[in-house]
């Protein structure tokens, strides 16, 4: 399941990223988890609830993959914007990368930044509650108080 993410972006050191507990968050949403997903599955909706996260990507750039088990969505940063500093064997080398979402069936969200990761875990409770588990591990403290505004 983690195969086509692992080629994208198996050049970071996950294995160095730390757990920021003051950076994680649990939230209850009064909404079927389903629906949850669906949310953060579609891009529409970037310029109307998600402001900063708008002024940073540019919407143009956006793109969707499908995979069988998975589903990326790549955020392509605006020229000044922070943008990831990929290794030249990336297949995305050349671009501006702001943000790579990967959405695992049914309900995990990672959520890669130059900062390091969003760990989103989506879990139903009622069939109109779900509580939506947010845990932050960072990669380079340097970077997320500039991107944080607009990536979190």
């Amino acid at each position: 399941m983690i195969a086509p993410m692992q080629k994208r972006i198996g050049w970071m050191p996950v294995e160095n990223f730390i757990f920021d507990p003051n950076r994680s968050r649990e939230y209850l949403v009064k909404a079927n988890w389903a629906l949850y997903c669906d949310n953060y599955l579609e891009g529409f909706h970037i310029p109307y609830i998600h402001k900063d996260l708008a002024k940073a990507l540019d919407y143009d750039g956006y793109q969707s993959e499908i995979y069988k088990y998975s589903n990326l969505q790549l955020g392509v940063a605006k020229g000044g914007e922070m943008a990831f500093d990929l290794p030249k064997d990336s297949p995305d080398y050349g671009q501006r990368i702001a943000a790579y979402y990967y959405w695992l069936f049914p309900n995990i969200m990672f959520n890669f930044y130059p900062w390091g990761l969003s760990l989103n875990i989506i879990r139903p409770l009622q069939h109109n509650l779900t509580k939506v588990i947010f845990r932050s591990f960072v990669w380079d403290y340097s970077k997320i108080d500039a991107v944080c505004r607009c990536f979190a």
